[in-house]
């Protein structure tokens, strides 16, 4: 499912659980993700319910998503294509929550490979669409268990106190690890 043309997307419509234990067996790519997958309790509940669901998000975005939703993280650190070779270099990094870390490089040799499949160039759709999406089938996964209304009430008694202190937990969390980048450098 993504916000973007894709010939590997699939009609929110025709997706649904695929077993009695409401795995969904998706993958969530959007296209601009950090413009929407900002700290609130919708958000929440998908980054918290996406194991649970089988579900893996792929969020490219010049902004960054909510950091429940930067664990992993990639980027293009040098390409060749400006001299012809079709040679990609990334660095990638793995941030857990419990304080594992790890990181490297990856190399693509020829990613042209993937056009047509997926393209930079769109304009991504509203990504709203995908949150509200999800948002129903995190419902719906909990009302298979039994657990109704219970998470609704929650979402809906959140106030913006709390969203502005996460907010500020996710900036401080960046400038920390801009630091430790920086130490490293040294």
């Amino acid at each position: 499912m993504t916000n973007i043309r894709s010939v590997w997307a699939d009609d929110p419509e025709d997706i649904d659980f695929v077993d009695e234990f409401g795995h969904l067996r998706l993958v969530v790519v959007m296209d601009e993700g950090g413009l929407w997958l900002k700290r609130n309790a919708q958000v929440e509940a998908m980054a918290a319910y996406a194991a649970k669901m089988d579900v893996v998000y792929i969020i490219s975005s010049y902004f960054a998503p909510a950091s429940y939703f930067r664990v992993f993280k990639i980027k293009v650190l040098y390409g060749f294509r400006h001299i012809r070779i079709p040679l990609v270099f990334y660095r990638w990094s793995l941030r857990d929550v419990e304080g594992f870390a790890d990181s490297g490089l990856l190399i693509w040799w020829n990613p042209a490979e993937v056009y047509g499949v997926y393209s930079r160039q769109d304009p991504a759709q509203d990504g709203n669409e995908i949150v509200e999406f999800m948002a129903r089938k995190v419902e719906e996964f909990r009302e298979r268990y039994d657990r109704r209304r219970r998470h609704q009430r929650e979402l809906q008694e959140q106030g913006s106190l709390e969203e502005v202190v996460a907010d500020f937990a996710d900036v401080i969390a960046e400038f920390r690890d801009a630091a430790t980048r920086i130490r490293r450098r040294r």
